[in-house]
């Protein structure tokens, strides 16, 4: 009697222990389950979030690593080293995706803004190139065909000296354009560079951006540095002029 009584006792404690296993075998398969799904969207995140041009590049070398070992603990359904690697997600990379979209709005109005910048003033500037060139040809032609050419008040026969008299008379003028018109190419070059890290699908406006800057450079070195003869003045700035116009077409005033 003992002994069947001690037999049900030991069949009762069997069958809880079954049904407790049971239990929690079920939760753990539920908990793999969930955090199997949720590991598997955070890994789509951060697939993403590496791809991304505008992640916070602070966490751009943990993506790769926390990728593979997240994509290991999945396809093992290995739950205590998938709850680690979503909370170091909630840890670490939670905030990188809003973190870009900020990243991503900076850079593009700072590349919108430069652009508008570069456009603008290289078109005022190469306008007033096109003005003091018009006035050197005027005094090459009157030198040439007029006998003398007037500069500041004085009269030269020689167009080499009345080129160079206008020259001196605008040299501070002058010198700033030459200026401006180098740092232009500088500054549109370090924004094409922006432009090829950030936007690489839109590399082909870089490459615009920066022959514009060459176009309206050679324009301005022309029409206030004249070279050739007067025969071939008018061709060859218009030439650098139509070209520059061009550019400024193909560039526009938008990125």
């Amino acid at each position: 009697m003992k002994t069947i009584i001690k037999n049900k006792k030991i069949a009762i404690i069997i069958a809880i222990i079954v049904v407790l296993g049971t239990i929690l075998l079920g939760a753990y398969h539920q908990s793999v389950s969930r955090y199997s799904s949720k590991i598997a969207v955070q890994i789509d995140n951060v697939e993403k979030l590496s791809e991304n041009n505008f992640a916070p590049q602070n966490h751009v070398n943990d993506y790769g690593q926390w990728i593979v070992l997240s994509k290991n603990a999945n396809n093992k359904s290995n739950l205590f080293q998938m709850i680690k690697m979503t909370r170091e997600y909630d840890k670490k990379f939670s905030k990188d995706e809003s973190e870009a979209k900020k990243n991503e709005k900076k850079i593009t109005d700072e590349v919108n803004n430069k652009w508008i910048e570069i456009y603008t003033q290289s078109m005022l500037k190469a306008s007033e190139s096109e003005s003091y060139g018009n006035k050197i040809t005027k005094v090459w032609r009157d030198a040439i065909f007029e006998n003398y050419a007037t500069v500041n008040g004085k009269q030269y026969t020689d167009f080499k000296d009345a080129i160079h008299a206008f020259q001196t008379q605008y040299s501070n003028e002058f010198s700033e354009l030459n200026s401006f018109f180098q740092d232009n190419i500088d500054s549109a070059n370090n924004l094409s560079e922006l432009i090829r890290i950030y936007f690489p699908e839109k590399s082909n406006r870089a490459d615009d951006l920066e022959n514009f800057a060459q176009d309206v450079f050679n324009f301005n070195d022309e029409a206030i540095n004249p070279s050739g003869s007067y025969s071939t003045r008018s061709s060859k700035l218009s030439e650098l002029d139509t070209k520059a116009l061009s550019s400024s077409k193909t560039v526009g005033m938008s990125f």
